[in-house]
């Protein structure tokens, strides 16, 4: 009835192509990554979208995202709220994409409280 993102990246294809930067992979090697992924999982990277998926969410959510996230942008959050029609997005500052603070917690245990 009550779902949580904390941190949570939309597009797929938008991880894999920073990971693919940050090890400085080639195109014949990033083409061989998308076609395992599709071989694996019966689709292309690109269709794999939490913003998509969860325009068929029917639970209350709430987006916990912090602005400076140095792992997955900010911008994943407000993309993802924008088609979880029953979601909230809090935005938080200074605690990094981990989230680890007494602030995120006591808004998580208020949430499913309520």
């Amino acid at each position: 009835k009550k779902i949580v993102l904390l941190g949570v990246p939309n597009a797929f294809q938008n991880i894999l192509k920073r990971y693919k930067e940050l090890l400085g992979y080639n195109t014949p090697i990033c083409s061989g990554i998308d076609s395992e992924v599709e071989l694996r999982f019966g689709h292309p990277p690109s269709f794999y979208s939490t913003a998509k998926f969860a325009q068929s969410i029917q639970a209350q959510g709430l987006i916990i995202h912090d602005l400076k996230d140095p792992i997955i942008p900010y911008s994943d959050a407000i993309e993802i709220g924008k088609y979880f029609n029953n979601s909230i997005t809090l935005s938080t500052e200074g605690y990094g994409h981990a989230l680890k603070t007494k602030f995120v917690i006591d808004h998580v245990v208020e949430f499913f409280n309520s």
